[in-house]
């Protein structure tokens, strides 16, 4: 049989995901979970859940934790540019079609090069299952449609 497969990602602040795209020739899309990688930087932190801003000192304990969540957002899209780029390197994956949201997409633009093979993409798609994203309009429309031009495998 005939298959297509073409790989895309998701990320957010905490986690990232690559998934395997496999279309038939009948058109219908299956998407497999290969690999993870979990945020080690540090959790987005909410100084309220901390004790409330009274307790912090608004001036120097809030614009800290906005600077230790800028910094872990930073790192953190650093690694998932890292861990594609071996992945594809590895595995012999020549692109990527990166999902991220709007809040984490910037962090992915500083550092991703547009000759990368990744292809940043909005959408927040981190919390997804595998058959919840084969249907999504997005992920259908950046898989595309199955291509003739694949070699046929045993």
């Amino acid at each position: 049989m005939l298959i297509n497969t073409q790989w895309i990602a998701t990320a957010d602040e905490s986690l990232g995901a690559l998934y395997e795209c496999e279309r038939s020739v009948l058109g219908s899309l299956r998407i497999n979970e290969r690999s993870r990688v979990v945020n080690r930087w540090g959790r987005i932190s909410n100084p309220r859940l901390r004790g409330g801003f009274d307790r912090l000192g608004i001036t120097d304990s809030l614009e800290g934790a906005l600077s230790d969540s800028m910094e872990s957002r930073m790192r953190f899209a650093d690694e998932v540019r890292d861990w594609l780029e071996l992945l594809m390197e590895c595995h012999g994956i020549a692109t990527i079609k990166l999902f991220a949201p709007a809040r984490f997409l910037g962090f992915l633009r500083r550092c991703v090069d547009s000759d990368s093979g990744i292809t940043l993409l909005r959408g927040e798609f981190s919390g997804m299952r595998p058959h919840q994203l084969a249907v999504h309009p997005s992920v259908v429309l950046a898989t595309g449609p199955f291509r003739l031009e694949q070699s046929l495998t045993s």
